[in-house]
């Protein structure tokens, strides 16, 4: 009887130790199903093609009319006429302010009669051969009075300002019936059709852009874009600010003295191995892409070349035609399994 005890308990024994590790095998079978069973990561990819690079600088710019009038009072006077309002178009020679110029007259009617006068002196003496000519215009008072005479025409002249140009008034400062002084600002025109954009660009990034070269203007608050064209770099920077003058070419529906961003092309590179800037990740002070071998993503190590707004350059450690990570590669590890949509930029 307890020969039979003991054979039964050895057999519950090695019965116990048998379940148990065949329980262990189930488990790990399961576990190697389930994880060789796992789909493959959904990711975004871009083919690395041979294309052109563009880096642009970025600024800040004013918009100014193309011509620009600004009027002044020239005597101490009275405005007797006034044919403007603020934003009044008006046409090239058209009358916009006239000045109470009796005196005005009354001094040219004056120096006309001088320089009559003086005139007839001078060619008299000239006549009698009294002297060298250039001698007998200062003696006989006709070099003066025809300064005296000059002046007082462009002043009475001055009195009534007519439109040089085609354009729009603005910056009003006087009424009809106001009493002015000499120098006080009486109105601006501007030709609001024709407009530039002055830019001042730190020194450093000035030195890519060239006279010729696509702009982009943008307002403030908008991404809506409009093309200019860089027509001038001044060669100065100022010693203070560390900045120099871009003037862009532009056609764009903005006030005048607007502020807007500019975007303008400092390079432009032909024919590189590129892919997009997301694609370039930085580890242990190294840059890599992931590129998609045999259906994983495996970190590559590259050498970067220039970088512009949407491609980078690469110079070493793939090909073209090879498919980078551009989205989802963040979180997956070296040779993980992925399925990949491609997704091209487009830069022509």
């Amino acid at each position: 009887m307890k020969k039979i005890i003991l054979i039964l308990i050895g057999v519950i024994i090695i019965g116990g130790i048998l379940f148990f590790l065949f329980s262990k095998k189930q488990e790990k079978t399961v576990g190697t199903t389930a994880e060789e069973e796992l789909p493959p990561l959904e990711v975004i990819g871009s083919i690395a093609d041979r294309g052109k690079i563009i880096i642009y600088t970025e600024g800040i710019g004013v918009v100014k009319p193309e011509k620009r009038a600004v009027y002044f009072s020239p005597v101490n006077s009275v405005v007797e006429v006034l044919n403007v309002y603020e934003g009044k178009y008006v046409k090239r020679g058209e009358l916009l302010l006239k000045l109470k110029n009796d005196e005005q007259r009354a001094n040219y009617e004056k120096a006309l009669y001088n320089l009559k006068k003086a005139k007839a002196s001078y060619e008299f003496s000239l006549k009698q051969e009294r002297g060298d000519s250039s001698v007998l215009k200062v003696t006989t008072g006709f070099t003066n009075a025809k300064s005296a005479y000059e002046r007082a025409r462009k002043i009475l002249e001055r009195t009534q300002i007519y439109a040089p140009f085609d354009g729009k008034v603005g910056d009003i400062s006087v009424s009809k019936g106001d009493m002015v002084k000499t120098g006080d600002k009486l109105f601006e025109i501007v030709d609001a059709s024709q407009t530039k954009i002055i830019v001042e660009l730190p020194d450093i990034e000035i030195e890519g852009v060239k006279r010729g070269r696509k702009a982009f203007i943008y307002a403030l608050s908008s991404d809506k874009k409009y093309e200019g064209t860089v027509s001038g770099v001044s060669p100065v920077i100022d010693p203070i600010k560390k900045t120099g003058k871009v003037v862009i070419q532009s056609k764009v529906p903005f006030m005048i003295g607007s502020m807007v961003r500019v975007k303008i092309v400092s390079g432009e590179y032909y024919n590189k191995l590129r892919v997009p800037n997301e694609a370039v990740l930085h580890r242990e002070n190294r840059d890599l892409v992931f590129v998609v071998r045999g259906g994983h993503a495996k970190w590559q190590w590259i050498k970067k070349g220039v970088e512009g707004e949407k491609y980078t350059e690469v110079l070493e450690g793939i090909s073209v035609g090879d498919t980078v990570l551009t989205e989802g590669q963040f979180t997956i590890a070296h040779d993980a399994p992925v399925t990949v949509k491609i997704k091209n930029l487009i830069n022509k």
